[in-house]
């Protein structure tokens, strides 16, 4: 038994399930108040009082339908009024994922004329995310009609069902493949709460049966940023975009569709939502960006418009063009010894996301705040930022531990600071050496200046 909010509806709505079939009733209770900003969460106080109205609206309305069954006269009852049931059609399961692939935004193609030769002699294909999520439910019905004839529509299925799909992927199919249909049907089904007679997420509390081993992106330190970037203005075309992810921490798809309208070459700022967390991200534009940009000719509402067509049609030629680049670039990935499971194919630990880390991680080490950093990169938890995207320059560590700590645990003794040994050169300076001791405080000082630029 479950009350929800259809999309686009101003009334609350409840389900509950009679005869192994599911009901859904309109219980005219009018929402009020503001909703939570995320599933499993709380509205304020008048939002959940009309919740709490209508719960025990569909309480009232379940102890009618079965006190009409006690008495043998599932039809009406005299002075009982029975709110209209079935309102909802149901969804076969065949209907699934065309009924979430037409509720999504973005652009559709026929579903009709897939298969079918267009005018370039190809066959029209799905591509990207919607081709993943239609393998996903195809996987999905497949296992529920061969352990479960009986059933015929979404709402019938169980979360019992549901692990004992992901039980079933994860013998077939990689840990990594499990994990992304559990997070598709996940997403499908939460949207199928809110069209549907689907009352709850069957996968919502589904866990994954075998932990995935995560392979994050390594850290690029600053003398392999400072050769992509060469190697990036060598390329006109993708080039822009790796100096837009590098100047920016923008995801892939971020980057290659960022707009015109989010650039503000006036404030010298980038303001923009991250399609992945829906976050709004305010970027301050970096000199790099900013003459990459202002070189660059306004053809339609992105600033890389075959970039963008490229996210969107063939994501994986924008990770092998970023690949030559690293290549022209001679940054090579550190080699690692670890079990990453059963995998089709190795993971690359140098990627889109490497730029993120590298961003991140350089302005940690900058001392700047975490609360701007947030507002760049758009995470909101600083225990994320830090677990997952802060990877320190091992070499610098180990310099300023080495240095910084009692020599007599690190069995080092420090070296004297650039002014400690100044300060002696002034010192020992005479009538007759000064000319000599001025040589050496210049050398001295271009060596303190020539580190401080290369940490920056």
């Amino acid at each position: 038994m479950a009350v929800f909010v259809p999309k686009n509806s101003k009334v609350w709505w409840g389900q509950f399930t009679f005869n192994s079939r599911p009901h859904t009733f309109n219980l005219r209770v009018l929402v009020e108040g503001m909703p939570p900003l995320r599933k499993n969460e709380r509205g304020d106080q008048v939002y959940e009082r009309t919740r709490r109205e209508a719960i025990a609206k569909l309480e009232a309305e379940r102890s009618k339908v079965l006190a009409l069954q006690s008495n043998g006269n599932l039809e009406q009852a005299e002075g009982v009024p029975v709110l209209a049931a079935k309102v909802i059609p149901p969804l076969p399961l065949d209907k699934i994922w065309s009924r979430w692939y037409h509720e999504i935004p973005g652009e559709k193609i026929d579903l009709e004329t897939l298969g079918a030769v267009g005018k370039d002699g190809k066959k029209k294909r799905l591509k990207g995310h919607p081709a993943n999520v239609r393998a996903s439910v195809t996987s999905l019905i497949l296992n529920l009609r061969s352990q479960n004839p009986d059933i015929s529509d979404a709402a019938q299925i169980t979360t019992e069902m549901a692990s004992h799909f992901i039980r079933c992927e994860s013998k077939r199919v990689t840990s990594k493949t499990t994990k992304n249909r559990l997070i598709d049907l996940k997403a499908v089904f939460n949207l199928l709460k809110e069209i549907s007679q689907v009352a709850a997420n069957p996968f919502e509390k589904v866990k994954m049966p075998v932990k995935v081993k995560m392979v994050h992106r390594q850290r690029l330190v600053i003398d392999e940023l400072k050769k992509i970037m060469v190697a990036a203005q060598a390329d006109l075309e993708v080039g822009p975009m790796v100096i837009a992810a590098m100047c920016t921490a923008l995801r892939r798809n971020d980057a290659a569709k960022l707009r015109w309208r989010d650039v503000d070459f006036e404030k010298v700022m980038i303001a923009t939502r991250a399609a992945k967390t829906g976050v709004r991200v305010w970027i301050p534009l970096m000199g790099a960006l900013k003459d990459c940009l202002v070189s660059r000719e306004r053809r339609g509402e992105f600033c890389f418009p075959a970039l963008a067509k490229m996210a969107s049609e063939n994501p994986d030629g924008l990770n092998w063009r970023l690949a030559q680049i690293f290549e022209a670039a001679e940054v090579k990935e550190v080699a690692a010894h670890e079990d990453l499971g059963p995998r089709k194919r190795k993971p690359a630990k140098h990627g889109w996301h490497s730029f993120k880390v590298a961003f991140v991680s350089l302005a940690l080490e900058a001392n700047i705040p975490m609360s701007l950093v947030q507002t760049v990169v758009g995470n909101q938890v600083v225990d994320v930022v830090l677990k997952h995207y802060y990877q320190p320059d091992q070499a610098r560590a180990w310099t300023e531990f080495m240095t910084k700590m009692p020599s007599f645990m690190t069995g080092q003794k420090p070296p004297d600071s650039p002014i400690i040994i100044a300060v002696s050169v002034l010192k020992e300076m005479t009538t007759k050496n000064w000319r000599a001791k001025r040589e050496q405080l210049i050398s001295l000082f271009e060596k303190a200046g020539a580190q401080d630029q290369k940490i920056s």
